[in-house]
């Protein structure tokens, strides 16, 4: 298993805590905290569902069954929010009306071939200064010249707007910046409490994990039903976290292991300081 679909997995959980929130968030108004949490689970569910990515590469492409799962039985109508937001594929999708966006939802943007960006990069940039457009879209790509990516990485460094529409399109410039990395907005879960026969307060894997040099073996990560960073242990933390049941004592555990007491005891303590147990 490749390590992105190993972290796909593992994320699958803290996604599970949060996704509707973000959805709930996303039905009040665009948020920058909800637009990273919608944009990992849509990666997520592309790869385990095998869906394209659209033509910009910016957005998973769902599939007609999956959009209909989404709206139900019922007559819809498509409002579109401005050039190339997806609204017409949509709405032939549904057999169903494309409202044009209104003029003042309509992103203002700069159009540009991408071979013209090194020569016009200070006017571009001074456009973007005085909010003459929004953004550039380039309608063909940015050459890999060295001039060419200084002026990409220059308007994309000065302005924010240019750095969310490249990476999320028309969302991007309705936030106005760019996601958060996902796991960045997660969270560390609590020490537990010592007890005389501990529970397990989170699910224990083993999944494939590649190493430094590039040698594959399974590894141990915990990962809990909370909005909680995964963490990499031992495996063997692995094999004694799946026997904490609360039913179990010490007594149990040592002769189940063939541990000493000390060394139990030392390993219960990590487990709780990382909030396992």
């Amino acid at each position: 298993m490749s390590p992105h679909l190993v972290d796909a997995l593992v994320d699958t959980w803290p996604l599970a805590a949060l996704i509707d929130e973000a959805r709930e968030q996303w039905a009040e108004g665009p948020s920058l905290r909800g637009l990273s949490i919608i944009e990992r689970g849509m990666r997520v569910v592309s790869m385990a569902l095998g869906w394209p990515e659209t033509v910009d590469r910016r957005w998973p492409m769902p599939d007609l069954d999956w959009i209909l799962r989404q709206t139900g039985d019922g007559e819809f109508v498509v409002q579109g929010r401005g050039d190339r937001d997806g609204a017409p594929a949509i709405a032939a999708s549904l057999n169903c009306e494309l409202i044009p966006p209104l003029p003042s939802q309509k992103a203002n943007l700069l159009n540009l071939q991408g071979d013209e960006l090194a020569r016009r990069v200070d006017e571009v940039a001074a456009a973007l200064t005085n909010r003459a457009f929004d953004a550039v879209h380039f309608e063909t790509p940015v050459p890999w010249d060295q001039d060419s990516r200084d002026a990409l990485t220059r308007i994309e460094s000065d302005f924010p707007l240019q750095r969310a529409f490249r990476r999320h399109g028309q969302v991007g410039l309705v936030v106005g910046d760019c996601a958060t990395d996902f796991r960045e907005l997660l969270g560390t879960p609590p020490p537990g409490q010592a007890s005389e026969q501990p529970v397990a307060r989170c699910d224990a894997l083993m999944v494939p994990r590649t190493d430094n040099q590039g040698r594959s073996a399974l590894a141990g990560v915990l990962v809990w039903r909370e909005a909680y960073r995964p963490m990499w242990v031992h495996p063997f933390a692995i094999e004694l976290l799946q026997q904490l049941n609360g039913r179990q004592g010490k007594a149990e555990l040592l002769k189940q292991f063939e541990l000493d007491e000390g060394t139990l005891d030392g390993l219960l303590d990590q487990l709780r300081e990382l909030g396992a147990i």
